[in-house]
């Protein structure tokens, strides 16, 4: 019930809004960082369902239909999230006096044939999620256009004409399709297939007690980070669970204060990509200096993408952006115990 209460939340839903966005050009761009795992399409749908439920209004009515067999699919599961969003955002729009939105999922055997080809699908199993609305439909003149990057019927500043298309891209790049069926003035159904994989579901990695967070207080951590607000913020966060932080822009500083500093940092918590001299440079110049300093990499990068298996050796510890504050405590606290 705090007055300042209304305003955080637009402020938070403006950061999520900014990430889907960017999101969606890494995708386009195809810069992004593929994760795929197995999942179960119906646990990404559960999962979405409560945030789609603030996002398009209570003028719409949500409702789910999932297949209780349904098979699983190998996919990165932040990408299916983005297209749950993407297609549920733009059913959301083509009703704006509201109406109804279903997410459904299935299983379906794609034979042979014209319909493979008319789908461009190979032939196999697949798994589909369907998002239908009972909207305004899309006129049969922009149907050929609709999966193209940056083409948009909304007016200007209300959509970024990236949506379908990530849509699509995402579909392709799993090795699967998108078909649409519209019929103007009563509504749309975009269905997404996904190859079906065989396999069985990974357990999913157990939350870090909060006692582990906290457990190494009272150490000396030397923060590189070429970010400003990055910096800033980490470096309330680590004061806040009792370290010692000293801050620097870049590398150069960073060797600087940790050759003038009368009492040696314990821990290296340093950005991977930054101008000058990189993380891994410094890293490797501090151990030189101190064999026993402790490193924990940060980068909005996977760490495949920016660090050498051979690399992660010797207790070497890596987070990746953007971190909450407790998932930082607990890379530290880890970091420590290495």
């Amino acid at each position: 019930d705090d007055p300042m209460r209304a305003e955080l939340l637009e402020i938070d839903d403006s950061a999520q809004r900014a990430t889907a966005l960017t999101r969606q050009l890494l995708a386009l761009s195809r810069r992004q960082v593929l994760q795929p795992r197995l999942i179960d399409l119906n646990d990404c749908v559960t999962r979405t369902e409560r945030m789609l439920r603030r996002l398009i209004g209570e003028h719409i009515e949500l409702s789910t239909s999932l297949a209780p067999d349904l098979g699983l699919v190998r996919v990165d599961p932040g990408q299916v999230e983005q297209v749950v969003l993407n297609l549920a955002l733009n059913a959301r729009d083509a009703m704006p006096h509201g109406g109804r939105l279903t997410l459904a999922t299935r299983n379906e055997d794609i034979p042979d044939g014209a319909e493979a080809q008319t789908r461009r699908l190979a032939p196999g199993r697949y798994v589909v999620l369907d998002v239908s609305d009972t909207g305004q439909g899309i006129e049969s003149e922009q149907l050929t256009h609709i999966f193209e990057p940056f083409y948009t019927t909304k007016g200007p500043g209300q959509g970024t004409g990236l949506g379908l298309s990530v849509v699509y891209g995402v579909a392709s790049q799993s090795g699967g399709s998108v078909t649409v069926e519209t019929d103007p003035g009563s509504g749309t159904t975009f269905c997404v297939y996904l190859p079906h994989a065989e396999g069985k579901l990974a357990p999913a990695p157990a939350e870090p007690a909060r006692s582990a967070e906290v457990s190494t207080p009272g150490r000396s951590i030397l923060l590189v980070e070429d970010e400003a607000a990055v910096r800033s913020v980490a470096a309330r966060v680590l004061t806040g669970a009792g370290h010692r932080v000293v801050s620097a822009e870049n590398g150069a500083e960073a060797l600087r204060l940790f050759d003038d500093a009368a009492d040696p940092p314990d821990l290296l918590l340093t950005d991977i990509v930054m101008p000058g001299i990189n993380g891994w440079e410094l890293a490797q110049a501090l151990r030189t200096r101190r064999p026993e300093l402790k490193i924990l990499f940060v980068s909005g990068y996977t760490q495949e993408v920016v660090l050498a298996p051979e690399q992660m050796a010797d207790g070497i510890q890596f987070l990746p952006k953007p971190f909450t504050p407790d998932a930082l405590r607990a890379a530290v606290a880890r970091a420590f115990q290495a």
